[in-house]
């Protein structure tokens, strides 16, 4: 075999190697997107239920956690109030949290918009929950892009029930 033959299939074994190696790492991208995806889930939901089982953890505190989505009844002591504001700047950090995600593009748009719909449902849902936003002006951005993504995901809704000619 001459050193010419010899060069050609070295070159073939090297564009064969370089082809295999682009599709392992086309493999490896999809496979890291879908545990980034997973992380990303994990980390919406996991602060939710952090949220959740803080807020009934006892029953003086589950007796003020449900003024966080619902109108109030009555007056909330000192203490109480504290404890619902405590509540309401872990789930404004959470926001905030989840916002960084979708703005950093971990969170892609079809996933940010259902949720963007649950947190502005959950901020408008309470007089306590519209004063919070009110003393949280820092969050202006978060609360305007929760707004902007809760109409479009509500209309996205809606037009999918509308009947097919």
């Amino acid at each position: 075999m001459n050193w010419e033959a010899l060069g050609a299939i070295s070159e073939l074994l090297a564009a064969i190697s370089v082809f295999v190696t682009l599709i392992y790492l086309a493999i490896q991208v999809k496979e890291n997107n879908k545990v980034q995806t997973i992380n990303t889930y994990n980390a919406v939901v996991g602060g939710f239920s952090e949220l959740y089982s803080w807020a009934g953890a006892t029953t003086e505190v589950a007796s003020v956690s449900r003024y966080l989505f619902n109108e109030k009844d009555r007056e909330l002591s000192v203490d109480e109030r504290h404890q619902l504001d405590l509540m309401f700047h872990q789930f404004g950090n959470h926001m905030l949290r989840i916002h960084k995600l979708y703005e950093s593009g971990v969170m892609t748009k079809s996933e940010w918009l259902p949720i963007a719909l649950e947190m502005n449902f959950m901020i408008n849902a309470s007089e306590y929950g519209r004063d919070y936003r009110k003393i949280r002006p820092s969050l202006e951005r978060v609360w305007t892009d929760i707004e902007e993504g809760a109409k479009e995901e509500l209309k996205r809704i809606k037009s999918s029930f509308k009947p097919q000619p």
